[in-house]
Parts: C-alpha cells; sequence; structure tokens
C-alpha cells in the first residue's frame, strides 16, 4: 500500500494558506495542489445561528472554514472543492493504468513527458481514456496503444488534472459538518477537542462530494 509522506521542506499537503501543496506517496510519485477554488464560506448562517458577533469576525469565521475544510480533506482523503492538481511520475508504469488518488477526478487537463531526446511531448488523448467513476480514478491505456518511452529523468511525466466539484456543489451533508465544526472552533477558541472535530468528518469517508 502506498503511504502518505509530506517531502521535506514542504508544508503538509492538506495544511491549510499554504501556497503549493505538495504529497509524496511513494518513490517517484508526487501529488502538487495548484490552485484552489473558493471553498463555501457560511458567514450569513453563523450570524443567523447567533454564534459570532458579527462582521468583524468574519476573518476569524473564514480562518476556520479553511481550517476544517482541509481536517476534512484530511480525514476522508478527498477534494471536496474544486482544485487543480499536478501528478509527476519518473516514468509511465509498466503496467496499463495510471492511479490518480485525489476523488472524486473531474477531469484530465492534460499528460506530459519528456521524450528520449528530452524534449517536452504532450501525450495524445487518443491513447488512453479517463475512468472517473472509480476511486482511485485511473487512466487507461485504449486497447492497443502504449506508454511511450521517457528520458531518465525526475519527473518525466506530469498528469495535469482538477479534482473536486463545485462550491455550490459540494454535499449539503459536508457543508453542514463543516458549520458545526467552525461553530465549536468559535465557541472553543481557548481549548479544541480535535479527535472530537476529526469525527465530525470520518463518518463522511465513503460518501460523495
Amino acid at each position: 500500500a502506498l503511504s502518505r509522506k509530506p517531502l521535506e521542506g514542504y508544508p503538509s499537503p492538506f495544511e491549510a494558506d499554504a501556497g503549493e501543496f505538495v504529497e509524496e506517496l511513494a518513490d517517484a510519485v508526487i501529488y502538487r495542489r495548484l490552485s484552489d477554488l473558493a471553498a463555501p464560506r457560511p458567514m450569513n448562517v453563523a450570524r443567523r445561528q447567533e454564534w459570532a458577533d458579527g462582521v468583524e469576525d468574519d476573518a476569524d469565521i473564514a480562518a476556520l472554514i479553511t481550517e476544517n475544510r482541509a481536517r476534512a480533506e484530511r480525514v476522508t482523503g478527498k477534494v471536496l472543492v474544486s482544485q487543480t492538481w499536478r501528478l509527476n511520475l519518473d516514468y509511465f508504469p509498466t503496467c496499463d493504468e495510471i492511479s490518480v488518488e485525489r476523488p472524486p477526478l473531474s477531469s484530465v487537463s492534460a499528460i506530459t513527458y519528456y521524450d528520449t531526446a528530452n524534449t517536452q511531448q504532450t501525450l495524445a488523448t487518443t491513447v488512453y481514456q479517463v475512468d472517473s467513476a472509480s476511486q482511485p480514478a485511473r487512466i487507461l491505456l485504449v486497447d492497443g496503444q502504449w506508454w511511450p518511452a521517457t528520458y531518465s529523468r525526475a519527473h518525466a511525466v506530469t498528469v495535469s488534472f482538477i479534482a473536486g466539484v463545485s462550491a455550490a456543489n459540494v454535499n449539503p451533508e459536508f457543508v453542514g459538518r463543516l458549520k458545526a465544526a467552525v461553530a465549536y472552533c468559535y465557541r472553543n477558541r481557548e481549548q479544541r477537542d480535535e479527535m472530537y472535530l476529526d469525527s465530525l468528518f470520518a463518518s463522511l469517508w465513503g460518501g460523495t462530494y
């Protein structure tokens, strides 16, 4: 089984507001999160529920939403809101598929590689097909096709993809639990039960977003 190991010198891959997110799953397999669209921010709901003091607390609430969205992604192993990711490989696999372990996969933007002359090429979309229904999602060779040979170098293959759903289409159950987590953190700013917060999202592990 692949194990998660953040690269030395980089932040945790699920740390909030850390810029580029990097995670190494195994030798020669590296995921980088390049961009992150806005997460649901239920500030008006917070004020209607009367646990937030007013607009002056919006910055604090926004930070708690970002923190707990990142917590949910860490606990569930899923991408909750649309994000652009890049998967770096040192070479194409010896089998006929590439596993994309950032569910749910929305689309594959491009697969680029360095050929045997060390020149970057874009793999034709007729060579592969995308199975986004499986978890993890898979990029499969079309029957009769093969992965091209690559130059011996680090990150010779790059898969650019989008994972997650739009903020408007996030599962309402997740949004409800996010609001509960934010309310709890807001009320317990001096001391929090981290295990309780993790448990709010743990049962969403096998759900869809």
